[in-house]
């Protein structure tokens, strides 16, 4: 019996095409998914289309997870360090920061590399060998209080391998990938249609059509979602601008009613002095034309003192105008009087007064 029911299960073995290992749930699969490497990951990929599936969101998953926990680790370091930059240099966490921003810098050449090609559902990030160098770093560092190797001593593998997968990426993989087209149908339909050619079995081209369905229709909308966001990203920034423009109007609006009301004050203190300025004009032209009538009036009373007349009791009564033959008459007359008379006292007055 035992021999039987032992050449029976060795027959169904051999006849099995292991099919349950692929009717597992997805989640399931990346639980045990986990348990491995990200370069183990990498070279798994290469068993099946199931396999490159999902080793592909686990490696775009840790590349992200990667960049994360470099700035967790980064704000903790941060947080430890003192204040002064003069003070930093001297610190036992120096090194730390030295390596951390490395590191950073690193992040950012694979990034710029990959992250295009990413997000247009295009590729993953291949080298699981650079994530697990990564989080061994990022490990150390966490773990380590004493002062760390020297950056270019503790970053040496991470350099050469980092550098030679871009490299390759750009040397062999980004011409095929510029040659595909980005748009979510074709890409479904050549995924469907490679799954099912290089699958022999009708067990495993029923898994193909039955449980992924769910899974082959999202990420074709990735490059959509990610188009999405970005607008999103667009619509907040012209927010923001818009919200930034309407207060520098209000501002200028705020201005240009106060110069307003400055030009209007300063139009009515110009309507003030004009108004002024009118009335001195009358005032001066009224001065000129008295200042000829002054002119004769003391011409008039100069002569008069001078032949003996008294001004001060007929400054108001003598004409403006006054003719030269009387007053010489009057000379005359006043001369033959003095010859026979004495003079009289009012005339000795006034003499008086014109010599002095």
């Amino acid at each position: 019996m035992a021999a039987a029911f032992r050449e029976k299960f060795n027959d169904d073995l051999n006849t099995m095409d292991y099919p349950d290992l692929l009717l597992l749930p997805q989640h399931v699969m990346m639980k045990i998914f986990s348990y491995c490497t990200y370069a183990q990951l990498a070279e798994l990929r290469k068993v099946c289309q199931t396999f490159n599936s999902l080793c592909k969101m686990r490696l775009t998953d840790g590349f992200r997870k990667v960049d994360q926990y470099h700035s967790q680790i980064q704000k903790q370091v941060k947080s430890k360090l003192p204040r002064r930059e003069s003070e930093r240099h001297s610190h036992p966490l120096a090194r730390h920061v030295n390596i951390l921003s490395a590191v950073e810098t690193r992040l950012s050449l694979l990034s710029m590399t990959f992250t295009k090609y990413i997000d247009s559902d295009l590729c993953c990030f291949i080298p699981g060998k650079v994530l697990d160098e990564l989080f061994w770093i990022l490990r150390t560092l966490q773990c380590i209080d004493k002062k760390p190797p020297r950056a270019h001593e503790f970053l040496q593998e991470l350099r050469d391998i980092s550098s030679m997968a871009m490299e390759h990426f750009d040397e062999c993989i980004v011409p095929i990938l510029k040659q595909q087209l980005p748009g979510p149908s074709t890409s479904f339909v050549d995924e469907a249609l490679e799954s099912i050619s290089t699958s022999s079995s009708p067990g495993q081209i029923r898994w193909v059509h039955s449980p992924r369905p769910q899974d082959a229709v999202f990420p074709p909308f990735q490059p959509l979602n990610t188009m999405i966001k970005t607008l999103k990203k667009g619509l907040r920034q012209s927010k923001t601008k818009i919200s930034e423009q309407r207060k520098l109007i209000m501002e200028q609006d705020k201005k240009l009613a106060e110069l307003t009301s400055r030009l209007d004050r300063q139009d009515t203190k110009i309507a003030d002095m004009t108004q002024k300025m009118l009335l001195c004009d009358k005032k001066f032209t009224d001065i000129f034309s008295a200042i000829p009538k002054l002119k004769s009036w003391t011409e008039t009373t100069r002569s008069g003192i001078d032949f003996g007349i008294d001004t001060s009791a007929t400054a108001v009564a003598i004409p403006l105008s006054v003719s030269k033959k009387p007053v010489r008459t009057s000379k005359r007359k006043v001369s033959n009087d003095t010859k026979d008379d004495e003079p009289s006292s009012s005339y000795v007055k006034l003499r008086k007064r014109a010599k002095k």
